[in-house]
């Protein structure tokens, strides 16, 4: 149910390591939003090179997290209506 997959789900979403890559991404995204960022086009190359990385390595996290949280929600309010079809939607 709901707790076996918040055991699996939270232990990656709370690793130093995920925060970190998505801090990093966040910064070089800001970083290539500025008017100067194609002034040094090698150095360009490799900021976005670094971001498609870290951006692979934690979109599909974000989405199954996304995807969780919504499912908790939806688990909850079932539960607190003892709304039957909201909860076999919400263990689809």
């Amino acid at each position: 149910g709901i707790a076996a997959l918040r055991a699996r789900i939270l232990p990656f979403r709370d690793s130093l390591t995920y925060y970190d890559k998505i801090a990093r991404r966040d910064a070089l995204q800001e970083e290539m939003n500025q008017i100067s960022f194609w002034e040094r086009p090698e150095a360009a190359q490799k900021t976005i090179a670094k971001y498609k990385l870290l951006k692979a390595q934690t979109d599909g996290l974000e989405l199954v997290i996304e995807s969780f949280e919504d499912a908790q929600v939806g688990y909850e309010l079932a539960r607190d209506e003892g709304d039957k079809e909201l909860f076999a939607e919400v263990d689809e």
